[in-house]
């Protein structure tokens, strides 16, 4: 009984470590995505001035350029929410890891246990931020370009 009782506790360890990995690589993917639209909104941002710009409509172009500083600071924030969630995460995977026996990780885990799988690693989380505030300062600089008409700004 003491064996069903060991390898049902292992069955719960094991789907609780695949959930948080599962959960892992789900807000990574978060991270990218917003990302990933943070660009397309840029790129909206300046095809829409250029089309502006074509129509002689400038009096909306301020408002492209308040909707430009506002992208960045969203896309700040959501990727810090998601970076503090992707820490409880990785916290609640490490929890689990300790809880499982070296023994049990080579008869129950099998490959599971991958060093490389989800490294505490700020880089990508900081590549993300810069990535939008760099879309953000190209996104000036050719809204700006565009609004060379005399006596506009």
């Amino acid at each position: 009984m003491g064996e069903i009782q060991e390898k049902a506790r292992h069955d719960y360890l094991r789907l609780a470590y695949e959930t948080a990995i599962e959960d892992i690589k789900f807000l990574k993917r978060q991270q990218w995505l917003v990302t990933h639209y943070s660009i397309l909104l840029y790129v909206a941002i300046v095809y829409t001035s250029i089309h502006l710009k074509q129509c002689n409509y400038f009096f909306l172009l301020p408002f492209l350029f308040l909707i430009t500083i506002c992208i960045p600071c969203c896309a700040i924030v959501i990727l810090l929410g998601i970076q503090k969630a992707l820490e409880k995460t990785r916290d609640r995977k490490d929890e689990i890891h300790q809880k499982i026996n070296e023994c049990y990780r080579d008869k129950y885990f099998n490959n599971l246990f991958d060093p490389n799988r989800s490294q505490k690693d700020e880089s990508i989380f900081l590549l993300l931020i810069i990535v939008s505030l760099f879309g953000a300062v190209i996104t000036f600089i050719l809204l700006f370009n565009s609004t060379n008409v005399p006596g506009y700004f």
